[in-house]
């Protein structure tokens, strides 16, 4: 069974029962009670992310400086646990981030624990890569986060959180709960059609447009911290 098949949390408190793979992590997922495809985890950090912190003037180990080296090492770590060959999904978990208040944590911790702070980095990582003029610095660290990107994509209930794929994140609010932005842009486009031609559409389908308008107007008024989904730019 994947994964997010065999991960719950426990309402909103994000608490989840131990993953049946110690090599894969514990999702905190939002909402467990909508289909499975449309699981996303929550985005606020966890009390062990909380409550972790470095000493004052703590440097992080020099560690691997290219993917080979770091994804032999992150096979050799797979090894202590499993003895079956470790798939890219459990190795790419074991890779270490060497920088940012996480320097020393693994990919698997990070994803389990903060995917608040994953989404941040992330989302900065691929506006960089589109445009590099932007940093005006070195960036040593892109094999990193090229591969954190890969890791997070094995898990869509994660990556579904990052700008670049935010037409299917999860709409997130009543009975919508389970909705894409995507569809629920649909039926909102599609009220003011019909309000246009009042032939248009049957029953059914306007008053599921008028619903949706009338969710989405309400969600657009709403404080952030009320929503179980952020607010997108632009």
């Amino acid at each position: 069974m994947d994964s997010e098949a065999a991960t719950h949390s426990a309402g909103t408190a994000s608490s989840s029962r131990p993953s049946a793979d110690p090599l894969l992590p514990v999702l905190p997922i939002l909402d467990p009670t909508v289909p499975l495809d449309r699981h996303q985890c929550v985005l606020k950090a966890t009390k062990e992310a909380r409550a972790f912190h470095r000493p004052k003037g703590f440097q992080a180990s020099a560690g691997p400086k290219d993917l080979q080296t770091a994804c032999d090492e992150a096979k050799r770590r797979c090894r202590l646990v499993t003895t079956t060959r470790p798939s890219k999904k459990l190795y790419l978990g074991q890779l270490v981030i060497p920088f940012g208040k996480y320097a020393g944590q693994s990919f698997m911790w990070l994803v389990a624990n903060d995917v608040g702070y994953l989404k941040y980095l992330l989302d900065r990582h691929i506006a960089e890569s589109q445009d590099p003029g932007r940093t005006g610095g070195t960036r040593e660290n892109d094999w990193v986060k090229d591969s954190l990107l890969r890791y997070v994509e094995f898990f869509p209930s994660v990556s579904c959180h990052l700008e670049k794929n935010v037409d299917r994140a999860i709409y997130g609010q009543g009975r919508f709960k389970s909705f894409t932005f995507q569809e629920m842009w649909q039926w909102y486009s599609l009220h003011k059609c019909l309000n246009a031609d009042p032939q248009a559409g049957s029953a059914q389908e306007r008053k599921m447009a008028e619903e949706a308008f009338s969710s989405v107007r309400q969600w657009l008024g709403m404080k952030e911290e009320d929503t179980a989904q952020p607010k997108c730019n632009g």
